[in-house]
């Protein structure tokens, strides 16, 4: 400010102090000044002190002495105050009027900052001319801070709370007032728990106790409260403990902030990962658990139990005949039928296509099973009208028993399926328990293993190979490399039909090195040739990610075929992964560190979460093509899909999705945010030298 009140001489207030007569002696008005923590002080008409008393709490750079003739702007340390308080300080003098809380600061020699509020009154002659002021200066430093304390309370983004000893609420923030949809008054006195959904009332008792105890500093937790309108709130709550000078218990001091979206979409991860997308059934990864369960309870509880497995019959020509929609809406209707039918200790599960499974806890004899089971096709035959169309379906039933047809959960699924293979080759529209002449399908799948063994030494497999499509560009960014088996007896035979025979008896693993072969050697011959750059991905069954011999396996090939890793990727379905999570961690690893990219495949089928996938050295997550079928129809599928791609990214990971077929399900997948996509909408799989053409007819690009 500079010297807004330029020094007049004026009449001295001292002289005037003692003219008047002081009825106080230095000494009292030191205890007095030193009792309220304040300076007294004089001035001059020109803002110049004529007399300043410090008390002794008021430590300042300058003696008492070193005051007289100058005004407060002027003191070693004091800084200015704010222009428009400077003014009404000016306005004030020049009218005479009180000197009201005037705060200004004051830098200490040690750097730090102190605060302190100037009040005076006039004083005036016997003729009312303005003499001069006296007043007061009081440090107000700790008022300051409470100030400001008080507004990072209030204005804090984050739920506040100051909660007693004995689990009261003492103060409330207004962010904690808007999480929880109460007002302030409504909260300040009662208990913590009170408001705490009662599945988590206990959860702080133990952490606040080591607290108090000093055991810890302070805890953090995730909670439920129950808003006032009664839903739920997720909190992540961190606690911490106030304490007196001596170190008493004052209060706890409570930071409270929303994660009701992310524990929302970790919760509908788990669902996707546990129960199927569809019909909202429990999915085959969960259902084999909770069989194998139940097989170690009645090992351990000499109990019985039945399985069945059922399959709709000619279901295939209901699709056909309504389309895949309407055929959706059966499989849901028969879930729905199936869930009604059960009791509530049953377990009613979609192990994929049109094929279910019920776990029937305490069945009783062979009879009353049999007896339960026709049941259960009577009241799947009844008539479904869907979408103004009666479908009317059947169903094939197989039925194994534990203990007498397995000790496990493999062995009950293999009899249950032998059962019902048995009941379709006999026409369908029956149930039938597993008896030894159930045998029969074994035969045939030995007869589909000898010719794999076949197929593999006369070279009848060969690779064909699906584009994948980035959304930002919409060029190749990459291809999946599939399996196809061209048998001169049987013609093409589909991956289904002999996939699962060749990972039962062990062919896999040769077949799965000639693939991975296959794929090396024509990528490079792609590259050689001048293609773009884009990346294989190539499929690992289960016993070859399980193989000892698969790392060495894929470093020969890599030397071999001079394959530059990086544009090799492998999946491996999210199933496979999670059966031996530590296993699979260190083979992840193993193949992450040759450089080799890492896609979870189907993902939403399994059993796993993105929680527990961010611990795998993954870049690409696949999402099952059963998501993407009616993501322009199901708002379930959409929300699900948009979910998965948003967490998936959050990880670092690239989402593709598969079995892309209409413009609409593009257009809604990169509005999503997706990054690949592959499909038939752009191309199916194709042979190597197709591919090339397919690759040069859209210049790398896909239109």
């Amino acid at each position: 400010m500079g010297n807004a009140f330029p020094y007049t001489t004026g009449v001295a207030l001292q002289g005037a102090r003692h003219e008047a007569g002081s009825i106080f002696s230095d000494e009292r008005l030191q205890q007095m000044l030193d009792l309220t923590a304040a300076c007294y002080w004089e001035q001059d008409a020109g803002c110049r002190f004529t007399y300043v008393h410090l008390c002794s709490a008021l430590a300042l750079r300058q003696t008492p002495e070193q005051f007289i003739g100058l005004c407060f702007w002027e003191l070693e340390g004091m800084q200015p105050l704010p222009a428009p308080e400077w003014e009404r300080f000016g306005e004030c003098c020049r009218r005479g009027e009180p000197l009201r809380r005037l705060v200004t600061a004051y830098q200490e020699a040690g750097g730090g900052t102190r605060f302190f509020c100037i009040e005076g009154n006039a004083v005036r002659d016997a003729q009312g001319g303005l003499i001069g002021y006296r007043g007061i200066v009081r440090d107000v430093t700790g008022e300051r801070r409470l100030e400001e304390q008080a507004s990072t309370f209030d204005l804090s983004p984050v739920g506040i709370a100051h909660v007693s000893q004995q689990g009261r609420f003492l103060h409330v923030n207004a962010k904690f007032c808007e999480l929880l949809g109460y007002e302030p008054d409504e909260l300040v006195g009662r208990q913590a728990r009170d408001i705490t959904h009662p599945d988590d009332a206990h959860l702080v008792d133990a952490p606040a106790q080591q607290m108090r105890r000093g055991e810890i500093a302070s805890f953090k937790l995730e909670k439920r409260y129950l808003r006032k309108d009664g839903t739920v709130l997720w909190v992540s709550l961190t606690s911490t403990l106030k304490r007196d000078p001596y170190d008493s218990p004052l209060y706890n001091i409570t930071l409270v902030e929303d994660i009701s979206g992310r524990r929302e979409a970790e919760e509908q991860a788990h669902f996707l990962a546990t129960h199927d997308a569809l019909t909202q059934l429990t999915n085959r990864p969960l259902f084999n658990q909770l069989l194998a369960f139940a097989a170690a309870s009645g090992r351990r509880h000499q109990r019985r139990f039945a399985l069945i497995v059922l399959g709709l019959d000619r279901f295939k020509q209901v699709n056909e005949a309504y389309g895949s929609t309407v055929g959706d809406e059966v499989l849901k209707e028969t879930g729905r039928r199936l869930s009604r039918f059960v009791r509530a200790s049953d377990v009613v599960a979609r192990l994929g296509g049109d094929e279910f499974a019920v776990l029937l806890e305490e069945a009783g004899s062979p009879d009353n099973v049999l007896g339960l089971a026709r049941n259960l096709m009577q009241a799947l035959a009844q008539p479904m009208q869907i979408r103004g169309k009666e479908c009317q379906v059947t169903a094939s039933l197989g039925i194994s028993q534990f203990p007498q047809d397995g000790p496990d959960e493999q062995a009950l699924l293999k009899k249950a399926a032998l059962a019902l293979f048995n009941v379709k080759e006999e026409g369908g529209n029956a149930a039938q328990c597993y008896h030894a002449g159930s045998q029969g399908q074994g035969a045939r799948q030995l007869a589909m293993e000898l010719g794999l063994r076949r197929a593999i030494e006369a070279r009848e497999f060969s690779l064909h190979y699906q584009p994948k499509i980035r959304l930002a560009t919409r060029q190749v960014c990459g291809v999946e490399a599939l399996l196809r088996w061209q048998s001169p007896e049987l013609g093409l035979v589909p991956p289904a039909d002999f996939i699962q025979v060749a990972e039962d008896s062990g062919l896999i693993i040769p077949l799965g090195r000639w693939a991975l072969e296959q794929a090396c050697i024509q990528l490079r011959r792609w590259r050689e040739a001048g293609l773009p750059s884009f990346t294989v991905a190539v499929n690992l069954s289960p016993r070859q990610f399980a193989d000892p011999a698969l790392i060495g396996t894929i470093e020969g090939l890599l030397h071999g075929s001079g394959l530059d890793p990086t544009l090799l990727q492998l999946e491996i379905t999210e199933s496979t992964v999670m059966h031996n999570a530590l296993r699979a961690q260190q083979q992840l690893r193993a193949i992450s560190q040759l450089g080799i990219g890492i896609a979870i495949d189907d993902f939403g089928t399994g059993h796993s979460s993105l929680a527990k996938l961010k611990t795998f050295p993954l870049d690409t997550l696949k999402i099952d093509k059963s998501f993407i079928r009616d993501i322009e129809t199901d708002e379930e599928d959409r929300v699900l899909t948009e979910t998965i791609i948003r967490m998936g990214k959050s990880l670092g990971l690239e989402v593709v999705a598969e079995g892309v077929e209409t413009a609409g399900q593009l257009q809604l997948l990169a509005a999503q945010g997706c990054d690949v996509v592959q499909g038939y909408y752009f191309s199916k799989p194709l042979p190597a030298a197709a591919l090339v053409d397919y690759l040069r007819r859209c210049g790398g690009y896909a239109a």
